[in-house]
């Protein structure tokens, strides 16, 4: 082969190889273009879902602090129990054995003076709110029916209680008309040591509400270790 076909030779492929290159970047190119898009999608709607996913989740947990300063109102739906419990409602039923914000207040009352004899004295007795202690009672008034155990001593005593009761059981009748109630307290087995003070005295109320007139007569049985027990006759008229 001639040194001129050689050269047309190398031309040509110099040629087809320029050819094929540029069709090679052609391609290359719209590659690139194509990933260029998808940058761009990917860039421009990413950073947008990563905004607005950055955005939602910072917008949650402030809503959460909203939810926090909510839970503070939560808080004020606690001191909503707490006013409940404070306005009495628990009290009226520790207190009353059951009857709730009901019972009025008991007023005062006074036991009989008894000598010293180095003992206690146990007393029942009934007390309504118009005069006290009474045998003798106010019909329309509140009563109650109690039960004490005085010191009349110089010296403090001390007595034996089941569960710490004071009354341990009690049977009324009402003679006029011949009904009646009674009533008797559960012990656990469990006894309560109770000072009884020097010249002072332990009670223990039971609210009775507005009896119906007529003669009572009541017998009480104390809740301490002895078996102690006292009566009362009486009327509500």
């Amino acid at each position: 082969m001639t040194r001129s076909a050689l050269s047309t030779l190398s031309l040509l492929g110099l040629l087809s190889l320029g050819v094929a290159c540029s069709d090679s970047g052609s391609d290359d190119k719209s590659e690139d273009e194509d990933i260029t898009d998808v940058g761009d999608f990917s860039d421009g709607s990413g950073t947008d879902d990563g905004g607005s996913g950055t955005g939602s989740g910072d917008d949650g947990v402030s809503d959460d602090g909203g939810g926090s300063a909510s839970g503070t109102g939560s808080g004020s739906g606690d001191d909503g129990w707490d006013d409940g419990d404070d306005g009495g409602e628990d009290d009226g039923w520790g207190d009353d054995g059951g009857t709730g914000t009901d019972e009025p207040p008991m007023p005062a009352f006074e036991l009989p003076a008894v000598p010293c004899e180095d003992d206690l004295s146990w007393h029942v007795l009934m007390v309504d709110s118009e005069s006290g202690s009474c045998t003798s009672c106010t019909y329309g008034a509140d009563q109650w029916i109690v039960a004490a155990v005085q010191n009349p001593c110089s010296t403090d005593m001390q007595i034996e209680l089941y569960d710490g009761y004071l009354i341990g059981g009690m049977d009324l009748v009402n003679l006029s008309t011949g009904e009646g109630e009674g009533m008797g307290v559960g012990s656990t087995g469990r006894v309560d040591l109770v000072v009884v003070p020097a010249g002072d005295f332990v009670s223990e109320p039971l609210y009775m509400g507005r009896m119906s007139r007529g003669d009572y007569e009541l017998n009480l049985s104390f809740n301490d270790t002895e078996g102690h027990s006292a009566s009362l006759a009486f009327s509500v008229e």
